[in-house]
């Protein structure tokens, strides 16, 4: 009888602390601050570090074409003639046009 009261006592403990442990990881996958939750702070973490390493890599051409547009006279002047259609004085400037009509 008292074998049997042991056995019960363990099996009692035995269950108790599995419903515990079982408690214990709903608590630490589902709860606020749980596994779950950190995953998706991570992943945000991650595209937010993408996009501010974008974001640098943009702003460093942007600095270096501001660089050349300061200090690099021949590409002033090739901006100049490429997108503004300007010439030097005495120059000619010619506009080709294609049969379709299309620039």
């Amino acid at each position: 009888m008292i074998s049997y009261k042991k056995k019960r006592n363990k099996t009692i403990i035995k269950v108790g602390f599995s419903f515990y442990v079982a408690f214990l990881v709903l608590i630490l996958v589902f709860s606020e601050s749980g596994y779950i939750k950190l995953k998706k702070i991570q992943n945000i973490n991650n595209q937010l570090e993408y996009e501010i390493n974008s974001t640098i890599k943009i702003i460093e051409k942007l600095e270096f074409e501001k660089n050349r547009l300061e200090q690099d006279l021949v590409y002033i002047e090739k901006i100049a003639r490429s997108e503004f259609k300007m010439a030097k004085k005495g120059e000619k400037v010619f506009t080709i046009i294609s049969k379709r009509g299309n620039n």
